[in-house]
């Protein structure tokens, strides 16, 4: 229980009360459900849904008209396509080919024509003869440190309370966020601060404020320079055993990529030549191998940590496929600036090509920009081109959604062109209908927050009388709840049916072919369902009406 003096029971015509009944200065909390504010961001979300909603169908709409126009352009691309020579720039029956044709080839790359990356082409390591040399279409390597990282293991979250007195007073939980590095730290936990025994009202006016009170420290691998601008400086050096290097190390942190110049990298046989895109689409995976170094017996390498000077071979050593500037063995498993350095390379054993040929340049090239299918019913400028093996999302080549690996036949390759248009088909559908309901959602925003500002008045004119304020208070809740609940239940149902009918018309307009006799046959199935309910009912009906006649009778 609570004293009257110390938690004076709000009234309408009591002093300081700002807001009316149950809402003082300060209540709302972090989802702004009390008070004229909520009602204002609730009022803000329904404008965002209005737009969202309309937006939501029209991506929806343009979603089935690129996956339709996409689907066509893939069919043509099959039909008009030419199998391609490796050997020569023509054909692979031997008929030349015409600027702008559409052209597949399948083939090995001619090794002479690939770069022989080594130490060389990575700065920092060129006094390492030796080191590794490996041919490729590109090269990436990737430098990594040991530094000191900083991560907050205990906050405190401070709630602020509507009646409570001074503004100041409230309640303190301490929460510990563990994480795997820190698992070994011990913490104690701060007593909570005192403050006035209460009952905590409805949980959907509680505001919180997170303060962290205690840091831990971890060593970890990063590609990039971290600052020893730390929290608690002391204990980070106690952790980590000092501060982070300042930099610059050679070679630099993070991970750089070359790769071939546009048209040096041919196929086998040198018919044709790799441009620019087509090099880059490749995935650079191939670990390299390194020639190991010396110093492998010793804890640490001999040297400053990390290098300063560059590395060589007495202050690097190679374990596995990296290269490192400390023995990482057990019982030694990490050591503040540590650096190890790892390299990729591009070198499929085959590759296919799916593009234009070119128009500019030399005969034996494709171009960049793709092969652009016809125009067709609602549809135009839809663009053909790949290259396999690719590494799938990310790629330069029309950003597909499925990675590929060695295709050899024109067949497999247009499968998996089809399979990536129906996955990201898919994937828009789902998305335009999860905005769709949002809109709805946002909409509806104004009228959740009502019912939600309607039961803290409740709750603010009934805490005050024993054994009500708290039956008041769940009930609130429930309705409240529940209120919510059918509304998302309203608002999905309509977003699903307004999605449907985007998506139908879409198909009727796109496809009408196809998409006509499927809403006819449809309107067929549910033509003939109501027949049969209606047959159904008046049979029922007229063995009823028999049934009373017969009763009559027998009362007769």
């Amino acid at each position: 229980s609570r004293s009257q003096d110390s938690h004076p029971c709000p009234m309408s015509g009591d002093e300081g009360d700002e807001g009316g009944l149950g809402f003082e200065e300060g209540d709302d909390d972090e989802g702004g459900q009390g008070g004229t504010g909520g009602l204002c961001q609730a009022c803000i979300a329904m404008l965002i849904g209005l737009a969202l909603y309309p937006g939501a169908l029209y991506f929806s709409g343009w979603n089935e008209q690129r996956a339709v126009c996409r689907q066509k352009a893939l069919f043509q691309a099959e039909d008009k396509s030419i199998q391609l020579s490796c050997s020569l720039a023509a054909a692979e029956n031997g008929d030349s080919v015409a600027p702008k044709d559409l052209g597949f080839l399948s083939c090995a790359l001619d090794e002479k024509t690939l770069t022989n990356y080594s130490n060389m082409d990575v700065p920092g390591l060129e006094v390492l003869p030796g080191l590794f040399n490996a041919p490729g279409l590109g090269l990436k390597v990737t430098t990594e440190m040991v530094v000191c990282k900083e991560k907050c293991t205990r906050s405190v979250c401070n709630r602020r309370l509507a009646e409570e007195e001074p503004k100041d007073a409230g309640m303190n939980d301490g929460k510990v966020d563990s994480f795997p590095e820190a698992e070994a730290e011990t913490f104690t936990e701060s007593p909570n601060s005192s403050f006035p025994a209460r009952r905590l009202k409805s949980g959907r006016r509680r505001s919180c404020t997170k303060e962290c009170v205690q840091w831990g420290y971890w060593l970890d691998w990063s590609d990039a320079l971290v600052s020893s601008d730390f929290h608690d400086t002391a204990r980070a050096q106690q952790a980590c055993g000092g501060t982070n290097p300042l930099g610059p190390v050679s070679p630099a942190l993070g991970t750089s990529t070359k790769y071939a110049n546009s048209f040096q990298v041919k196929t086998q046989g040198g018919g044709w030549a790799l441009n620019e895109k087509q090099t880059r689409a490749i995935p650079v995976d191939k670990p390299v191998k390194l020639t190991a170094t010396t110093n492998e017996l010793l804890p640490f390498v001999k040297g400053e940590l990390p290098p300063m000077e560059g590395w060589d071979d007495i202050n690097t050593m190679v374990i596995g496929d990296q290269l490192h500037t400390c023995n990482l063995k057990p019982p030694t498993d990490k050591g503040l600036g540590c650096m190890r350095l790892s390299a990729k390379v591009s070198h499929p054993e085959q590759v296919a090509l799916l593009g234009k040929v070119s128009v500019s340049q030399k005969p034996g090239r494709m171009s960049e920009e793709g092969w652009e299918a016809p125009a067709d019913w609602l549809c135009g400028g839809q663009t053909v081109q790949r290259v396999c093996p690719t590494a799938g999302v990310g790629s330069s080549l029309d950003v597909p959604m499925e990675s590929c690996d060695v295709i050899r036949t024109k067949e497999e390759l247009f499968e998996v062109m089809h399979g990536e248009n129906n996955m990201t088909t898919w994937m828009y559908r789902l998305a335009g209908f999860l905005l769709t309901w949002l809109g709805l959602c946002c909409i509806c925003q104004p009228l959740t927050t009502c019912v939600s500002m309607a039961g803290d008045c409740l709750d603010g004119i009934t805490e005050c009388i024993p054994g009500v304020g708290c039956i008041v208070d769940e009930m609130t809740d429930v309705v409240t709840g529940m209120v919510k609940a059918v509304v998302c239940a309203i608002t999905c149902m309509c977003a699903f049916s307004s999605f449907i009918f985007v998506v139908g018309v879409m198909w009727v307009v796109m496809r009408p072919l196809v998409a006509i006799p499927l809403l006819i046959f449809g309107f067929c199935f549910c033509g003939g369902a109501g027949y049969l309910m209606h047959t159904c009912r008046k049979k029922k009906e007229k063995e009823a009406g028999m049934g009373s006649q017969q009763e009559l009778l027998d009362d007769k």
